[in-house]
């Protein structure tokens, strides 16, 4: 019977587990051929919801590095959701990318370290193929962010102190900043007293009780640099004394992400809160992501559409159509706006036949909804349409 037991709890684990996201859908798992490394890489692909190839819109992209991990990737990848479902973080496309046990010491050291080493080549890996792949072929923006964990953690570090005009962002789990002829710590003060960036920059990285030596190292270079740096560097790192070293991506990946994120999701609450009329209190939503980020990240889906409820609910149906409106072009495939709009239209006393056209025409193309979804929507306006027939 305990085993029997046992065995029912395994499969509901298992079951809960394998669980799709909340917000994302995995699109692609495949190998990527790499020409820099003269290799190929375990490439996995993840996007929103809304995505959809024959859409304009773009997302910010996410590398996540040590895909093979699965445990701390899956976690990775189920915080992002988590937060991206309860608006506190945008909608992005993540690319996952795993590393052989044999190649990924060498792939995270530096040739002046270590001269058989190749982390050189796998930085152009990243820079010059990698990324423009996604850009050109899965939407995404020019907002980049990196995620590492331990040799990885040390990497992106390094990308960041590099090549700051490519990283708007890096969340470095468990790093070291130090290896034979190199401190990185060193690096990132002096990258962010000397760049010439001036759109936002966020690094974040966490340590447990690993290397608490590496955390006051990284503290005490910024304290010593605090007068010189730029202001649109954001560097902060943190400490969890009694955190193991595989247990930190865990703990501390939730925080990072807020803490990169919390400007985005301080605007949607604003927007949310705006006594101002729609259009404008979009217009300032959008120059406060602009001035946060210095990348046009889209408001998130759900403010977008609860704003446009809010009006509705208020009678306020003009702003509630300018909402939807707005929500369709920051994402076009979320058809059943349309219909809304039509029933905004109808209690403002004006034409709304072609809004309810759109919707028909646009619902059967739309990648955001399963097919009984859209069965639902499509009888919902059908049913609406009788019911203004009888009144007729």
């Amino acid at each position: 019977m305990k085993a029997l037991s046992t065995l029912c709890l395994i499969l509901l684990f298992t079951q809960a587990f394998a669980q799709p996201f909340e917000r994302y859908k995995p699109l692609l798992d495949t190998l990527f051929p790499s020409t820099e490394l003269g290799y190929s890489r375990s490439l996995s692909i993840t996007v929103p919801l809304e995505y959809q190839q024959n859409l304009e819109a773009s997302f910010p992209l996410i590398l996540i590095f040590d895909k093979q991990n699965t445990r701390s990737h899956t976690h990775i990848l189920r915080t992002i959701d988590y937060l991206t479902a309860n608006e506190q973080m945008p909608s992005a496309v993540i690319l996952s990318v795993g590393s052989e046990v044999e190649k990924r010491y060498g792939e995270t050291q530096l040739s002046i370290s270590e001269p058989s080493a190749f982390g050189e080549k796998n930085e152009r890996f990243i820079f010059n193929e990698l990324i423009p792949f996604a850009r050109k072929h899965y939407k995404a923006s020019n907002f980049s962010m990196l995620i590492g964990h331990s040799r990885y953690g040390f990497f992106t570090t390094y990308l960041f102190a590099r090549n700051p005009q490519q990283c708007n962002a890096v969340i470095a789990l468990s790093p070291f900043f130090q290896q034979v002829q190199m401190n990185l710590a060193d690096s990132l003060v002096k990258t962010s007293s000397q760049s010439t960036i001036t759109s936002p920059r966020y690094y974040r990285f966490a340590v447990g009780n690993d290397y608490p030596d590496q955390f006051q190292l990284f503290e005490q270079k910024l304290g010593e640099n605090s007068g010189k740096q730029s202001g649109s560097f954001h560097l902060k790192g943190r400490i969890f004394p009694e955190a193991d070293h595989n247990a930190v991506p865990g703990i501390a990946i939730a925080p990072a992400l807020y803490e990169i994120f919390e400007d985005w999701s301080g605007a949607q609450r604003k927007y949310m809160l705006s006594k101002s009329k729609t259009n404008l209190a979009l217009d300032t939503l959008q120059k406060s992501i602009n001035n946060a980020y210095g990348s046009a990240i889209p408001p998130a889906l759900g403010v977008l559409n609860g704003k446009g409820w809010e009006a509705y609910n208020n009678e306020k149906y003009q702003e509630a159509i300018e909402a939807w409106e707005a929500l369709i072009r920051y994402y076009p495939n979320m058809s059943e706006a349309w219909l809304y709009i039509a029933g905004a239209q109808k209690n403002l006393g004006i034409p709304f036949q072609i809004s309810l056209k759109r919707f028909y025409a646009e619902i059967p193309q739309s990648l955001f909804y399963t097919a009984t979804e859209k069965d639902e929507l499509i009888e919902e306006a059908r049913e609406w349409e009788r019911s203004l027939e009888k009144k007729q």
